[in-house]
């Protein structure tokens, strides 16, 4: 064949190639939008988490099973899925799940869209309970110090362990024991027959969780996925709440994560060998950030600089990982004067710190350069390592991002539009 045919005949492989990956491409998207599904959000609150004050849910993402979505835009129609009626949260602190959230009603606030809902206990475990059938009773005629079972017969087969003084024969003999033709023995069971079974201990039917937060009880459409559902609101008067507005000093932020696939209880927090190794590790992190606040101006100040609202929480991201150390403070000063910094850092081999990311603002900066509050550790993604999730705060707006760690450095893997 010719070089000329040969690039012909390429070129229409590759010309049917294209119009075969252009046909299959709505339905790969179909296909991608039907996939499974985890949302992360942040439930906010004033008050106690069981009966809150004010309240609110603020979806943060979505992970398709690929890449991150933006929860307050991802498929609103016409509120988005990660507040649609019905949607179940589990709230997690430190990978660990203290209750759930089951969405009411969505809201759209000034700042986006919110989900408003109520508070519901985790269910408890149902103990398993096992009975042993009648026949299988502990006798208590037997003097021996060996644990034993007697074969005590139902009381429909009409057979006892012994017989009656009344059955006993007619010419003033001993009691005398039924043979397998009378038909008192009809019924009775036996052992290792090829006509019955071997007798079995009672089990409780292993059930699903059968409480309304669990089922899903709305169709929805085809092309449509949905996150883990509870009972449906949206036909149902939704209970008065008391929206949480603003950033109050007081609010709380827990993480809450929807699944339908359910979400494992792993704690990310660090388990610490003692006190002693907690209080140098933080001590460590507040020098650190002294440090760094001294080099920012790069004068050297007459004392050690005065921090306030130290924050410090450690987390083992991944399991058999090391150690993970958050730290963020601001410093004492006039309000134009303060400085705010947040620390991550993992201990090395030497006893040091390596600085894996460093963030530093001040009030000055605030209109366009946040401050970051963190919120806790979080699997976003469902595959077992958590990612740190951050509140990123300025004068006129918020953000949430996701932070991944690695050996040596942390990097915003996902981050929210301004609200």
């Amino acid at each position: 064949m010719s070089r000329p045919a040969i690039l012909s005949a390429i070129s229409s492989a590759l010309f049917f190639a294209y119009i075969a990956t252009c046909a299959a491409a709505p339905a790969c998207a179909q296909a991608q939008t039907a996939s499974h599904l985890r949302a992360v959000a942040v439930y906010e609150y004033v008050g106690s988490m069981e009966k809150p004050a004010r309240s609110r849910l603020v979806p943060v993402c979505i992970w398709d099973g690929m890449q991150f979505q933006p929860a307050r835009l991802y498929l609103a129609d016409p509120e988005p899925l990660a507040v649609e009626s019905g949607t179940l949260y589990e709230l997690m602190r430190d990978g660990i799940g203290i209750g759930q959230i089951e969405v009411n009603q969505a809201e759209e606030a000034a700042s986006g869209w919110i989900g408003l809902g109520r508070y519901l206990p985790n269910p408890k475990p149902q103990p398993v309970k096992l009975k042993l059938p009648s026949y299988l009773t502990e006798s208590k005629k037997f003097e021996s110090d060996v644990p034993h079972f007697a074969y005590t017969p139902p009381k429909a087969t009409g057979v006892a362990g012994e017989i009656p003084p009344s059955t006993a024969s007619n010419t003033g003999g001993g009691p005398v024991p039924h043979t397998g033709e009378t038909p008192a023995e009809e019924g009775r069971p036996t052992l290792n027959t090829a006509e019955s079974e071997p007798p079995t201990l009672h089990r409780p039917a292993l059930t699903v969780q059968s409480s309304s937060s669990m089922l899903n009880a709305r169709t929805a459409p085809p092309a449509r996925p949905r996150l883990f559902y509870g009972k449906p609101k949206h036909l149902q008067s939704s209970e008065k709440q008391d929206v949480l507005t603003g950033l109050p000093p007081q609010m709380q932020q827990v993480v809450a994560v929807s699944d339908p696939a359910g979400t494992e209880n792993h704690s990310y927090a660090w388990n610490w060998s003692s006190a002693e190794e907690k209080t140098q590790a933080e001590t460590a992190m507040e020098a650190l950030a002294r440090h760094l606040l001294s080099a920012q101006t790069g004068v050297q100040s007459q004392g050690p600089i005065l921090l306030r609202s130290e924050h410090f929480r450690a987390f083992q991201l991944a399991w058999g990982s090391g150690a993970v150390y958050v730290f963020s403070a601001r410093t004492s000063g006039t309000a134009d004067q303060t400085r705010y910094i947040t620390l991550i850092a993992r201990p090395d081999f030497s006893g040091g710190l390596v600085t894996l990311y460093q963030h530093i603002t001040s009030d000055a900066l605030l209109d366009f350069e946040p401050r970051l509050r963190l919120i806790d550790a979080v699997d976003a993604t469902g595959n077992g390592q958590a990612d740190l999730l951050f509140d990123l705060i300025t004068r006129r707006a918020r953000q949430f991002a996701l932070f991944r760690v690695g050996l040596t450095q942390a990097w915003e893997v996902f981050t929210t539009a301004p609200q």
